[in-house]
C-alpha cells in the first residue's frame, strides 16, 4: 500500500517538473528606474498554466517556471495594471510541445518588449 502511495505521489509531482524539456522559464521586469509608478494585478499565462503578482515595484523583476499542457498554445499572454489602464500584452507564437525561456521587460510608460530562445538556452 505504501509502495502504491509512493508511485502515485513520484506520478504526481512529475507533473509539477520545472526541468522539463517543454517548460516555459519567465522573467518579468519592470525597468522603471526613478518612477513612482507600480504594476498590479499582473497574470502571466502560456496555455494551461497561469501565475500572478499583486504588484511589480520599478526595478524589480519576478521568476516563474510555467508547464502547459503538451498540446496547449505556447504563445505568452501577460496581463497588468498600470494606474488605472489595464494592459495586455502577447508575446511570440512557440511551436507545440517546445521548452523556452523568455524574458518580458516592461518600461515606464507600460510598453512590453521580449527576448526569448528555445530550451537548452540563457538569456542571462
Amino acid at each position: 500500500m505504501i509502495r502504491v502511495a509512493a508511485l502515485a505521489l513520484s506520478s504526481l509531482l512529475a507533473g509539477c517538473d520545472a526541468t522539463r524539456s517543454d517548460a516555459v522559464h519567465a522573467r518579468v521586469e519592470f525597468v522603471a528606474s526613478g518612477s513612482r509608478a507600480r504594476l498590479t494585478d499582473l497574470s502571466l499565462i502560456v496555455g494551461g498554466d497561469k501565475v500572478g503578482w499583486p504588484e511589480l515595484a520599478p526595478g524589480e523583476s519576478k521568476r516563474a517556471n510555467l508547464l502547459p499542457g503538451l498540446r496547449d498554445d505556447r504563445q505568452p499572454i501577460l496581463l497588468y495594471r498600470q494606474g488605472d489602464e489595464k494592459r495586455v500584452w502577447e508575446g511570440p507564437a512557440m511551436p507545440a510541445g517546445a521548452g523556452y525561456r523568455i524574458v518580458i521587460r516592461i518600461e515606464a510608460d507600460g510598453t512590453a518588449s521580449a527576448r526569448h530562445c528555445l530550451s537548452p538556452c540563457s538569456l542571462e
